[in-house]
């Protein structure tokens, strides 16, 4: 594991803990909680890339390729923000209660999920799901 993962799993551990001193709703509708959990999903992604981004300036330049293959991470997350725009949109009104266990179990499931994925691109031709370390240097290419 490297220093910059170590340091992502420790603030991962500090969102979570932050919900305990947070002033967070009681209640919550299903179109918030998920427009709240994929935006975290994509704040989170959107750090590491601005690291990963610095880093490689320091070094020379990564060479670029086109491949049809996309983030999961964000892919997850655009996902998520469009069907929580869509309940919202359509007034879905249910209700999920949140705790303090619950929001901190939110963040930190959100968090881990992202951090366990993000190294993970999916490909649409062919369809498959597979690892690619420095997915920052890939351009995303829709057709053949």
């Amino acid at each position: 594991m490297t220093g910059a993962e170590k340091i992502e799993l420790a603030l991962i551990v500090l969102a979570a803990g932050a919900c305990w001193a947070a002033p967070l709703p009681a209640e919550l509708r299903l179109g918030s909680a998920l427009l709240l959990g994929s935006a975290l999903l994509l704040f989170q992604g959107l750090a590491r890339d601005l690291w990963l981004l610095a880093k490689a300036r320091r070094r020379a330049a990564a060479e670029t390729r086109a491949a049809q293959c996309m983030c999961l991470e964000s892919a997850i997350g655009v996902a998520g923000v469009l069907a929580g725009g869509l309940f919202a949109g359509f007034g879905v009104s249910l209700q999920v209660s949140m705790t303090r266990w619950s929001w901190f179990l939110f963040v930190l499931a959100v968090t881990a999920i992202g951090f366990l994925i993000k190294d993970l691109v999916f490909e649409w031709n062919p369809w498959r799901i597979r690892r690619e370390k420095d997915h920052l240097s890939i351009v995303v290419k829709w057709r053949k």
